[in-house]
């Protein structure tokens, strides 16, 4: 009867439906079972939840009740949702929002190369990239218009090639008769190479030149490849030159990408250049729990916190480290407390090992500072006093005091500083470290690229 009553309501609510989301959203529900009074959902994404629980969530009890006879409590589980594409419909008008490309039977059968587990809708979101996502969502939207091309670049595991195929995964939803690519660097520069040696250039060519979307992930595996990072630039002016939308990802930012074809790295810089930032603390936790969801598991919370304070810069090492724990719980028939996780070092080969940095040079800190937030090294230590360049500033000098062994005069000279400018920085970060949780980050976020440079 619930049941029933359940595929009524949805009906009734899409019918009911003033505006696109709406529906949209209710095509992302699917009943599971029903447990007395309660109807098991499942949806489709975080977002969805969301939207469903603040905007649809008194309407449905409400239909089910008057429907049933009795109060009904809906629950909600994060699952995937078989749910038929729907094209949204092209407004008025000769031109298409998303392009003016016609369809046809060789667009439907092009490979994308996209992953559909990657979408907007389970990525979590946090104030480390926000703003990738807003933009990301735009390009989707819109693509080949406002942000063309797009460049993404951060630091390893932090969810760019995620938003990259996202992208894709949206358009290709909106628009079926798209196509649209995903590639990474090293299969791109392979696939250029097969086709020299196979004297079959032109397939090439003509393949990514009649692209709509084309997504290239790990840009800076083509530095070395000469030829190939010629190509793709002619490939670039090609569907530049008709509007179609380009989305590049990297691990570091396009004037760092050396033996790339420089008119190449020119266009990346007069465009959207945006960096994906090692998650936050609370990030991470909601990072965690949605992959113990997936996992359809759980663990203690002291233990979820314990994950979440020791892998700050690669969010891939916390689903080893997740499974890690769950493997040995599971084999072991065994419960672990945090202490003997500590005691037994079961997340040893996944925590950041941002306490492992016991020394660096003075400049090595600074240029760390430097590609940590986006910075030239001459700026941190020039005269610039604004205050985002003088926090970086006042972080270096902070580290440079723990890490090299050099007193305040000798660090204050490679800022081009006095000592007393050394120790009131030092004694500014050390505030703050008591008081706002993002300089512990921005310091590991440093220690990161000592690590990594």
């Amino acid at each position: 009867m619930l049941r029933e009553s359940w595929a009524e309501v949805i009906r009734a609510l899409c019918d009911g439906a003033e505006d696109g989301p709406t529906a949209s959203m209710l095509h992302q529900c699917e009943y599971v079972a029903v447990n007395g009074n309660t109807i098991t959902v499942n949806v489709s994404g975080e977002f969805v939840l969301t939207y469903i629980k603040k905007n649809l969530l008194t309407s449905m009890k409400a239909m089910l009740a008057e429907k049933a006879g009795h109060p009904v409590e809906i629950a909600f589980a994060i699952a995937p949702v078989a749910v038929p594409v729907q094209a949204v419909p092209a407004p008025s008008g000769d031109r298409n929002l998303f392009g003016d490309v016609e369809p046809g039977p060789d667009k439907r059968k092009f490979k994308s190369n996209l992953n559909s587990a990657f979408t907007f809708e389970n990525y979590i979101r946090g104030k480390n990239n926000d703003y990738v996502v807003a933009v990301a969502t735009q390009v989707a939207l819109t693509p080949g218009t406002t942000h063309n091309p797009f460049f993404i670049h951060g630091g390893v595991g932090l969810g760019k090639t995620h938003i990259l195929q996202a992208i894709g995964n949206r358009i290709l939803e909106r628009n079926p008769d798209k196509r649209v690519h995903y590639v990474g660097g090293g299969a791109f520069v392979t696939e250029f190479v097969d086709a020299l040696m196979g004297k079959n250039p032109n397939k090439f060519k003509n393949k990514y030149r009649s692209l709509d979307v084309f997504l290239l992930d790990d840009i800076q595996l083509l530095q070395k490849a000469m030829q190939t990072s010629k190509e793709l630039f002619e490939i670039y002016q090609e569907l530049e030159q008709h509007g179609r939308q380009m989305v590049f990802v990297s691990d570091r930012p396009p004037r760092e990408l050396q033996h790339l074809d420089e008119r190449l790295v020119n266009r990346f810089e007069k465009n959207i250049v945006a960096f994906v930032e090692p998650p936050q603390y609370e990030t991470r936790v909601a990072i965690i729990q949605r992959k113990l969801n997936d996992m359809g598991t759980s663990i203690e919370q002291d233990i979820i916190d314990h994950i979440a304070q020791n892998i700050t810069t690669d969010v891939r090492k916390i689903e080893g480290a997740l499974k890690s724990y769950i493997a040995r719980r599971d084999l072991m028939g065994q419960t672990y407390t945090l202490a003997q996780c500590i005691d037994m070092e079961i997340f040893r080969d996944y925590f950041t090992k941002g306490n492992e940095v016991t020394s660096a040079t003075v400049k090595e800190i600074i240029r760390a500072a430097g590609k940590a937030f986006n910075l030239p090294a001459e700026t941190i230590t020039g005269k610039e006093r604004t205050r985002s360049i003088a926090y970086v500033r006042q972080l270096a000098m902070y580290l440079a005091l723990e890490l090299s062994g050099k007193s305040t005069t000798e660090v204050g000279s490679e800022f081009s500083r006095d000592h007393s400018t050394v120790v009131h920085s030092r004694q500014c970060i050390a505030e703050a470290l008591k008081e706002e949780d993002h300089v512990a980050q921005d310091i590991e976020k440093i220690k990161y690229f000592l690590i990594n440079s």
